[in-house]
């Protein structure tokens, strides 16, 4: 078991554990590591962001990391852990030149309910229409709450669908501090990645519709050098593509917004392991392998 103070990161945790976990490994980082509230959950929960480079005196380029803004997709959350950790033990070069910030659980209130209530829960707990808890009619999926084609396509505007929109951009308390935490980087921020599952894809915008991203030569170039690397770390076969292409088309996603209202170009979203044969509930036993093929 790989263990970092205890902590296991072969195995999943609750959102207490990862609290605790990142604000250890942020203490005991040798100053390369620093742990920030960015806000608040509707619940109240806070949402971390792990900031790591090896001198922050100095101004790099951002790589932000999103993960866990989907509830039920704990081996993207577990990924960002995993990630964290490597860039604080092992150092790599990529730190002399990047600025990496990595937020693991975007959707704490969904991602505690995971684990207290309905597993398979996918939304944020926001209640716009007072409707009962005991009914599936509230929260919203977050990855349909942002400014970009707003509810226009794979999205519904009944709270009781797993993929209501809200009933405005940026409703979400959530969604709102991921919007103003990657503006706050925006002269800065050079690639941005949203960790998901599963399926095995590596993904370019749009994901609105078949409209081609104005850097998709870059894109499909390095899409298909990142399928390749994966495929020689541990075997797996991820496909790449642009989101409508390979999934389907779904509006208000984080990437559209960050690829249209910043400077940032590199924007990429990934679908974790497997290929549906465990899907959500993906083994202790494979959090490793995902998580290293996805760094590599």
């Amino acid at each position: 078991m790989r263990q970092v103070g205890g902590f296991e990161l072969n195995i999943y945790h609750n959102y207490e554990e990862i609290i605790e976990f990142l604000k250890h490994l942020t203490k005991h980082s040798k100053h390369l590591a620093i742990y920030s509230n960015i806000g608040r959950s509707t619940k109240g929960n806070e949402i971390g962001v792990v900031k790591i480079s090896d001198g922050f005196e100095k101004e790099k380029p951002v790589v932000i990391i999103e993960c866990g803004i989907h509830a039920r997709e704990w081996v993207a959350v577990s990924t960002c852990l995993w990630i964290a950790n490597d860039l604080v033990k092992h150092k790599p070069k990529l730190l002399g030149k990047y600025e990496f910030h990595l937020i693991p659980i975007v959707n704490p209130d969904g991602y505690i309910y995971t684990w207290n209530r309905n597993r398979y829960w996918r939304k944020n707990l926001s209640n716009h229409f007072n409707n009962s808890f005991s009914s599936q009619c509230f929260g919203a999926d977050l990855n349909r709450n942002f400014d970009a084609n707003f509810c226009e396509s794979g999205a519904s505007k009944n709270p009781c669908e797993q993929d209501f929109c809200g009933p405005f951009a940026f409703s979400e308390a959530e969604s709102k501090v991921l919007r103003d935490y990657i503006l706050k980087q925006k002269s800065k921020l050079k690639a941005y990645f949203a960790l998901h599952n599963f399926g095995q894809f590596w993904m370019y915008p749009y994901a609105h519709s078949h409209k081609m991203p104005s850097n998709i030569d870059q894109l499909v170039k390095l899409s298909k050098l990142a399928v390749d690397t994966i495929k020689r770390s541990k075997g797996a076969t991820y496909e790449q593509g642009q989101v409508a292409k390979l999934i389907m088309e779904s509006s208000g996603s984080s990437i559209d917004w960050v690829y249209d209202n910043t400077a940032c170009k590199i924007v990429f979203a990934i679908e974790l392991r497997d290929k549906g044969q465990h899907g959500f509930r993906l083994p202790n036993a494979l959090i490793e392998p995902t998580a290293i093929e996805a760094w590599s």
